[in-house]
């Protein structure tokens, strides 16, 4: 993973990060991916899948800002990514697979 402490700001600009895996699989891995705090953002993408012929191939997520209309100056929260067991078919580990997190910090606007 590239791009593990993003910044985003409430007034509009995006960051974002991208996924890859480590080693081929032998089926498919399904990552889910959100955001621990949607009032402060989104994410572009809900899930990202890798299988044999792409599991190298980094794939992009888009943090997208919110603006929670607060004055509430600059907050700090995770996307979290989990593996989904019921779309994941390898065999090879990444069912058992812990996701760190990626911390965003949303710079506040004042409004």
């Amino acid at each position: 993973m590239t791009g593990s402490n993003l910044d985003t700001t409430e007034s509009g600009i995006s960051d974002a990060y991208t996924v890859a895996l480590n080693t081929v699989p032998d089926g498919d891995v399904v990552i889910d991916i959100s955001s621990m705090d949607i009032t402060e953002s989104t994410v572009s993408i809900a899930s990202l899948t890798f299988g044999i012929t792409n599991w190298a191939v980094a794939q992009t997520v888009i943090v997208i800002p919110a603006d929670d209309g607060k004055l509430d100056g600059n907050q700090t929260y995770n996307i979290v990514m989990s593996i989904n067991s019921e779309g994941t078919t390898d065999t090879t580990g990444y069912a058992l697979l812990a996701l760190a997190p990626v911390l965003v910090t949303n710079a506040g606007d004042g409004s």
